[in-house]
């Protein structure tokens, strides 16, 4: 079974259910250690974080300012990595024009 999910709680219990005309099963399985990276540059590429990121004013008013002016995406990303914000994707980006301009 491969899912991924990015979750911020490790700690995974799923059930299955399956049924026919003659009998019902029912499996239940946990995981309780991590079983992905759990590291800085993890954590800054989860969409919540970077979402989070484009919400403070600052950074805000500055993509629009950019955006507005007509700066393609790749220099917009490059403008805010030097600043330290952290890794916004394109599609980042994109919503936030879509959503706020």
């Amino acid at each position: 079974m491969g899912c991924r999910t990015w979750k911020i709680f490790c700690p995974v219990t799923a059930q299955l259910i399956a049924k026919s005309k003659t009998a019902l099963t029912l499996t239940k399985w946990e995981v309780t250690k991590h079983n992905h990276v759990c590291d800085e540059q993890f954590y800054e590429s989860l969409p919540s974080t970077r979402h989070r990121l484009l919400k403070d004013p600052e950074v805000s008013k500055d993509v629009t300012l950019m955006i507005s002016a007509g700066a393609k995406p790749g220099k917009i990303r490059s403008i805010l990595r030097s600043k330290g914000v952290g890794r916004i994707s394109q599609r980042d980006l994109a919503n936030f024009r879509y959503v706020n301009l």
